[in-house]
């Protein structure tokens, strides 16, 4: 293919088995082809999962590219690093990784220590990419990516997975977006995406936005299926409406506070 990087889907599977499984797709055709501006953008923010890829030697010595090391999700950071450099991305429409998912999996274990070490790799994509003089022609795109590896995916792993969670964690992650990207409620991808399915902002606060959307059910899925990939989705109803965050600190604990209060006053009422 002359490519630099060539990728696969992949599919999963609960025993040892070359019988496929659920597919799940990674990368798209768009993003296939000669690495232009337009293409290098995409693969910056959608770079998709490394084990599943295939690169050319001399890509990776030439530019001196290497894992981040002591930390567990390394490739989170180098996956968009590397893409940068692609100058021909391909793609095989084949599930060909087996994706073998089993209960003692440590990728299924989620502790504050491994999402710490996300915040970690968020922070050295910035830093590598500064090095490297990417921030000057994909600043939206590096910046989306550190949005959704630092705060969004981790927020939502610790919320998820950690039992024992701290208000000073979310803090935390309020903390470093305002340090990297202060100004990072005014990234267009998201906007870019409800203008160009015809979509309209009916209310925009410090904790979410609402985007209406009028049209055949292919198409109000067609706007949630990307903005579902944005990690951004916070709650949707078909025929109806989306809500996107575009704030760095999600309410949950004060929501939940309100919600005891009102029920213990119903029950007092009863009473």
């Amino acid at each position: 293919t002359g490519a630099d990087v060539v990728g696969c889907d992949y599919n999963l599977v609960s025993e040892h088995t070359m019988e496929v499984g659920q597919i799940i797709a990674n990368n798209t055709d768009e993003q296939a082809g000669e690495c232009d501006m337009v293409h290098r953008r995409m693969l910056a923010m959608r770079p998709g999962s490394m084990v599943i890829k295939v690169y050319r030697g001399s890509m990776i010595r030439d530019n001196h590219l290497d894992f981040p090391e002591g930390i567990f999700y390394e490739d989170n950071c180098a996956g968009t690093v590397w893409m940068l450099y692609c100058k021909r991305f391909e793609k095989i429409n084949e599930p060909m990784y087996y994706y073998y998912q089993h209960n003692v999996s440590t990728v299924h274990y989620i502790s504050e220590a491994k999402c710490r070490d996300r915040m970690k790799a968020g922070e050295l994509l910035v830093m590598e990419c500064t090095t490297r003089g990417f921030m000057q022609d994909f600043k939206p795109e590096i910046e989306f990516r550190f949005a959704e590896l630092f705060y969004v995916t981790t927020l939502f792993s610790y919320m998820s997975g950690v039992k024992r969670r701290k208000l000073s964690f979310t803090a935390e992650l309020r903390e470093g977006m305002k340090k990297y990207f202060p100004e990072f409620q005014s990234n267009p991808m998201a906007s870019k995406v409800i203008r160009r399915h015809n979509a309209r902002i009916v209310e925009v606060n410090p904790v979410f936005s609402i985007v209406e959307k009028n049209g055949m059910s292919e198409d109000i899925t067609g706007l949630y299926e990307e903005l579902k990939e944005f990690g951004c989705v916070l709650q949707f109803v078909r025929s109806g409406r989306v809500a996107i965050t575009t704030s760095n600190f999600e309410r949950v604990n004060e929501y939940l506070d309100y919600r005891e209060e009102k029920y213990r006053k119903q029950k007092q009422e009863q009473a």
